[in-house]
């Protein structure tokens, strides 16, 4: 009997030595698809990443070329309202000129027309001073 209790004991170790390399096998192969697993869920997150990150860039890009368009806008209006102002204010100071012109103008005639009436009166006057001399004379 002590044989047979002997090779049941032996039986049972190996069979739990095989029970613990199968075991080990198993591990083995249960780390190995985790890894797998792991590569492949690091790998879809990486698409999914790259992917939204795609379409950030192309947002921001997009964004930054409606910016760019708004500044020009921006800046075409600007320089287009400063034109008008220029034209306005360049027809106002023409409109200016050309009235001080005609004030010039009225106040050259007036100042002739002074100075004529000044020359006719001093002929008048020389005139009747010359009657008065004559008249003094005869």
């Amino acid at each position: 009997t002590s044989t047979a209790v002997k090779q049941t004991s032996e039986q049972n170790t190996e069979e739990i030595k095989e029970e613990e390399e199968e075991a080990e096998e198993d591990r083995f192969q249960i780390n190995q698809t985790e890894e797998e697993e792991e590569e492949v869920v690091n790998t879809e997150h990486k698409d999914v990443f790259d992917g939204h990150s795609n379409q950030l860039e192309d947002v921001y890009t997009e964004d930054n070329i409606n910016q760019v368009n708004e500044s020009d806008d921006v800046l075409l209006n600007m320089t287009d309202n400063y034109l008008n102002q220029t034209d306005d204010s360049t027809q106002t100071s023409t409109k200016q000129e050309e009235e001080d012109e005609d004030e010039d103008e009225d106040e050259d005639e007036e100042v002739l027309m002074a100075v004529k009436e000044e020359e006719e009166e001093e002929e008048e006057e020389e005139e009747e001073d010359e009657e008065e001399e004559e008249e003094i004379e005869e």
